[in-house]
């Protein structure tokens, strides 16, 4: 259709991509005949206070768990009012421990899979969904990223289409590649968790200690949209 935008034909693209009923009823069967499927946690960080947009967040992973199962929610908020009993697993943080807080959380979970999300931005159920298909046959991957639908502010929408794992993709653009990863629960407790120094960006200073540990094995994409999230600011192109 011509007379859509180019970020309408990405959304309507996206919606061409989601799974149908019947195709969800089979990959459920097939996760279902697997002796250990992939438990998810997704820990939800609030440090503003917003609770709409953690709301948002998380009423987007109430639709992912009713798709896949397998997903447990936390939530990190600087405000009070998470422990009101309205939110699920919540927990109160602050702008200076809320890392130390996941990693002390993960340690406690029995899950498989951690990935952090920031209030607002929302998971697509057929994106968990498949990435619980993909990694049914992948007990050698202890990291992994994959692809994200942008927000503008202005409404209109870009797709971040993430190429395979590339080094120095990675280090010059960390603020696209850097975000949005899933951990494994042993390799991340065996890392020794998110570093507290690296509030900005946790997710990369890890992987970068994991490459230097490990090496280049072990590191996946999912080439699925999983996630709508808003743009990262480029800094290191400014």
């Amino acid at each position: 259709d011509v007379s859509l935008s180019q970020g309408q034909h990405q959304k309507k693209w996206l919606e061409y991509r989601s799974v149908t009923p019947a195709q969800r009823e089979l990959a459920l069967a097939q996760i279902a005949t697997h002796p250990c499927p992939p438990i998810f946690a997704f820990a939800v960080v609030d440090l503003e206070g917003d609770l709409t947009k953690l709301t948002a967040t998380l009423d987007s992973l109430k639709k992912s768990a009713a798709d896949y199962p397998h997903l447990l929610t936390i939530s990190f908020s600087v405000s009070t009012e998470v422990s009101n009993g309205d939110f699920e697993a919540a927990i109160h943080v602050t702008r200076e421990n809320w890392i130390a807080a996941i990693n002390q959380s993960i340690a406690l979970r029995d899950v498989d899979w951690l990935g952090i999300l920031h209030a607002g931005e929302e998971l697509i159920s057929s994106g968990v969904l498949l990435s619980g298909l993909e990694l049914l046959n992948a007990p050698d991957c202890h990291a992994l990223y994959f692809d994200v639908m942008y927000q503008h502010a202005d409404g209109s929408h870009g797709l971040a289409l993430r190429p395979d794992f590339n080094l120095d993709y990675l280090l010059s653009l960390p603020s696209v590649m850097g975000r949005h990863w899933l951990f494994r629960r042993n390799a991340l407790l065996q890392a020794g968790g998110f570093d507290s120094c690296f509030g900005e960006n946790p997710e990369f200073e890890l992987v970068l200690r994991m490459i230097t540990n490990k090496g280049l094995q072990g590191l996946g994409h999912i080439a699925e949209v999983v996630l709508k999230a808003e743009p990262p600011p480029i800094q290191e192109l400014t």
